[in-house]
């Protein structure tokens, strides 16, 4: 049978033994608990009732500015490019703003996708259309790249 071996309140081993008093024996100095579906990392949250650790945090991914460009469509990333260049008196304003983007992207060492700046500049591209749909911004959010 799988017995929980717990130390302090934590749960720090698990092991096959034929019953638990027989796992307490070899480990005199811990509790030996029938396993229940318990695991390494749990603790007694009081009453014998033990919790699962929480979940770890995920790992950001640190994308190049080369692989964060590779997110866009050919078609976005020429729209962006084009509207970055763009003398058009009417788009001056927004022309300056994505300009701005294009450059802090390039010299970036990293880029996380969470980062509020990124996270911005994506919308601000969503919201004058270069980004088409809301499904389209979360798909570069999330990192997928376009086939």
């Amino acid at each position: 049978m799988r017995v929980a071996i717990s130390k302090n309140g934590k749960i720090i081993n698990m092991i096959e033994a034929e019953t638990v008093e027989f796992a307490q024996g070899l480990f005199p100095d811990a509790v030996a608990l029938s396993s229940d579906g318990l695991g390494i990392g749990w603790t007694d949250a009081g009453g014998g009732v033990y919790e699962a650790p929480p979940a770890p945090e995920p790992e950001r991914v640190a994308y190049s500015p080369l692989e964060f460009m590779d997110l866009f469509t050919d078609a976005e990333e020429s729209a962006i490019r084009i509207l970055a260049r763009s003398t058009d008196p009417t788009k001056l304003q927004i022309s300056v703003k994505v300009e701005a983007f294009l450059a802090r992207i390039a010299v970036a060492s990293v880029i996380y996708l969470d980062d509020k700046r990124i996270v911005k500049g994506i919308a601000a591209l969503r919201q004058i259309g270069i980004i088409e749909t809301d499904a389209r911004q979360a798909d570069i959010l999330a990192g997928r790249v376009p086939v």
